[in-house]
């Protein structure tokens, strides 16, 4: 199933909504990685920095697949007419 939706990921990472919609495009990354740099300084931050982008990304993708999945389930349920009975 990744792999299905890996691709939709691809597709939305490549639309214009992705740049507002993105932590990691949008600004709020690099906000909380520069309070980061402030609290445990410069050396420490560029050792993880990579860890960091590493799991940000990896959120990103958790988020999206769970929300699409929800979305999923949720567009069957009323297909099915089972929403709010």
């Amino acid at each position: 199933m990744r792999d299905y939706i890996g691709c939709v990921y691809d597709i939305w990472s490549e639309s214009s909504n992705y740049a507002v919609s993105s932590s990691l495009e949008n600004g709020t990354y690099e906000k909380y990685s520069s309070e980061m740099l402030k609290i445990i300084g410069e050396e420490a931050c560029h050792s993880i920095s990579d860890s960091l982008l590493h799991l940000a990304c990896e959120t990103e993708y958790a988020g999206f697949e769970a929300g699409f999945r929800y979305g999923v389930l949720f567009m069957s349920d009323m297909l099915k007419g089972g929403w709010g009975k």
